[in-house]
């Protein structure tokens, strides 16, 4: 399952969806594959125009180019953390994977009990699932 994915920073406008889907997409403020696959395929079905057909055909383009939608449970049981990182996480509010990509690594070393070992554990596992942290502006 070697699969190269595509960049996130990569415009959903030219990707292969059809005009429908990139229109109903971009109607509601998603332009990238990054801001796509931060959303559940529950967000994505809310959206109005996409319904179950369109949203499977999104589906399988994404995983033609090595990407998915976000699980249900946007827990950090996928990233393999510690319970004690885990908690620190929590304690500072970040609670789900979508909080978590909206935080630079310097905004986490700033949260308590989270380390450096935890950090990169965090990034490997957002790796793993074609996300990173949000870069430094």
């Amino acid at each position: 399952m070697s699969k190269k994915s595509a960049p996130l920073t990569t415009a959903i406008t030219s990707v292969g969806f059809s005009k429908a889907i990139t229109n109903c997409l971009m109607a509601d403020g998603i332009t990238t594959l990054g801001d796509l696959v931060t959303k559940t395929e529950i967000a994505i079905m809310k959206i109005p125009g996409l319904g179950r057909t369109r949203v499977k055909e999104l589906v399988g383009n994404l995983k033609v180019l090595g990407l998915e939608l976000q699980p249900k449970a946007h827990a950090f049981s996928k990233l393999g953390l510690s319970s004690r990182a885990a908690n620190a996480l929590r304690y500072a509010g970040i609670r789900t994977v979508i909080d978590l990509i909206h935080r630079t690594e310097a905004d986490l070393r700033k949260v308590p009990e989270l380390g450096v070992v935890s950090i990169d554990q965090i990034k490997k596992g957002l790796s793993e699932m074609n996300l990173k942290l949000k870069e430094p502006t």
